[in-house]
């Protein structure tokens, strides 16, 4: 059985969780929208300012997390939207 502190602990991790992905549904979303120049500078930008040392990221979220923003800023924008080119 789990304590309440337990139950706390996960229900403020499952709001993180939620807050997290539609922060980056958001901003992939922004990205997508973006002209190409502009989704480079993102890019950029992203792989230059968002390394993280090991005690700021001791988990390595970081990495992955900023490769998953590329990735969406790599991809046509009716990709991204979920949408067919000819829509």
């Amino acid at each position: 059985m789990s304590s309440p502190l337990e139950n706390i602990l996960l229900e403020e991790l499952r709001d993180l969780t939620v807050r997290v992905e539609v922060l980056q549904k958001t901003l992939g979303t922004a990205i997508s929208l973006m002209s190409q120049k502009q989704r480079d500078t993102i890019i950029e930008a992203l792989a230059l300012s968002l390394k993280m040392t090991g005690s700021e990221d001791p988990r390595g979220v970081a990495g992955p997390a900023v490769k998953e923003m590329m990735d969406y800023a790599l991809l046509p924008w009716y990709a991204a939207e979920g949408r067919s080119e000819d829509a």
